[in-house]
């Protein structure tokens, strides 16, 4: 009889289900559909922090700090749910570990890890359970009954934000690649070089086009649209998540909401839209730096319909690797004077050392399926008839068997450039 009670204290202790009140059905993972969460992606300085303030002024929505939480899912993946004590303090400890301009994500927020703790304790053991801990704490906070959660770094993560989320709505904000760029050289986070803001944009932005392009659930708005035709773009948004958004409604609220952690870069949120700042790249960005975007992010400057100035429309210039560009001060020179070469068809410019690793911007994997790949692709791109360049900028000489089998399959397609 002892060894039966002490086996069901430990059973106690070990398998923990709490009892199923009211409050923790309303926020299981299945009742949580009909309170459909809102996520707002994009490109980093692409509008999200605006569209978010406008879109939680809504009396029943509410959007917090960013949280970072896909990103960090798929960097570093939390414990696997389970009903065990253990699984709530491990979650709580994998949430404060979560890091957003230099503090903790739920401390940002407001919220202690009693108060992650005390949400976990009273819902069902999930991942997605891990999110709502930081936000619908914060929604009730706030009297509100519907999430948003805006992150625009997630823009690369869709498709776990989809496999945890499957009914959420998403509303990802575009805007031209030259004003996004032009902000990201001129925030403290940021970079100062162009190629590494380019590539900053495009690590975003691809991904999340492909998911985009394909989610049913997914809808795009331009952030020109937003700040010049605000009505419209918010009656579509409406129509999208069953919400009516009224573009007169005070915002100070819900942008000091969203700018809880006082980013400076994010000040202008709570003034009165500016229309002004759709374009602005034309007057305040030097000419070869439009050059030097127009001709990498041609495809996305297209795709939203926005203006060409050098290139015609259709022509495109694909670097590979895009981080590639750093190592090839000359290729950027040379793309920004604009003296490349034009082509009715789209350009593959091969950037770097002969590496199938490199090239295609693969970190693991078999270094020779990967070469495998690329003589495929070279034959692809032969055969439709798209030019495709080498560009070499190294002076010593290649070694390893590997690098020297694709120094002779480059070879025909080489331009060789010493950097200044």
């Amino acid at each position: 009889m002892q060894r039966l009670k002490s086996l069901l204290q430990h059973s106690k202790e070990a398998i923990w289900s709490p009892p199923k009140t009211a409050q923790s059905r309303a926020f299981d993972g299945q009742t949580m559909a009909s309170i459909t969460p809102i996520f707002v992606v994009g490109v980093p300085r692409s509008g999200t922090t605006l569209l978010a303030s406008i879109l939680s002024a809504h009396p029943a929505i509410h959007a917090g700090p960013e949280t970072h939480f896909f990103e960090e899912f798929d960097r570093r993946r939390p414990p696997a749910p389970s009903w065990t004590k253990k699984w709530v303090s491990d979650a709580v400890q994998w949430l404060m570990q979560i890091q957003h301009v230099g503090g903790a994500v739920p401390l940002n927020a407001g919220l202690t890890p009693n108060d992650l703790c005390d949400h976990l304790s009273s819902v069902p053991p999930s991942y997605r359970a891990l999110l709502e801990s930081l936000v619908v704490p914060q929604m009730r906070r706030a009297g509100k009954t519907r999430w948003l959660e805006k992150t625009p770094n997630h823009i690369a993560h869709l498709p776990t934000l989809r496999h945890l989320f499957p009914e959420s709505h998403v509303v990802r904000i575009v805007r031209d690649p030259r004003d996004t760029i032009h902000s990201l050289l001129n925030v403290p986070w940021g970079t100062s070089s162009l190629p590494a803001a380019v590539s900053m944009f495009a690590d975003n932005y691809f991904p999340g086009e492909r998911f985009c392009e394909s989610d049913s659930n997914t809808i795009t708005i331009r952030y020109e649209d937003l700040v010049t035709c605000t009505s419209s773009v918010l009656k579509s948004i409406g129509e999208f998540v069953k919400e009516s958004f009224d573009p007169h409604s005070d915002r100070s609220k819900s942008s000091a909401e969203v700018n809880r952690t006082i980013e400076p870069w994010k000040a202008k949120v709570s003034q009165k839209i500016d229309p002004t700042r759709a374009g602005s790249w034309a007057q305040s960005m030097p000419e070869s730096d439009q050059r030097f975007i127009e001709a990498l992010l041609g495809e996305p400057i297209d795709q939203h319909l926005y203006p060409r100035r050098f290139f015609p429309r259709g022509t495109y210039l694909q670097v590979m690797p895009i981080r590639g560009l750093e190592d090839c001060p000359s290729l950027v020179q040379t793309i920004a004077d604009g003296t490349l070469g034009e082509s009715s068809l789209s350009t593959i410019v091969l950037a770097g050392k002969p590496d199938p690793q490199r090239i295609l911007d693969r970190p693991t994997g078999s270094r020779l399926a990967m070469l495998a790949e690329l003589t495929t692709r070279l034959a692809g791109w032969t055969m439709s008839g798209r030019r495709v360049i080498w560009w070499d900028e190294s002076r010593s000489p290649y070694r390893g068997r590997m690098t020297r089998c694709m120094q002779t399959l480059l070879k025909p397609y080489r331009v060789t450039r010493v950097a200044c």
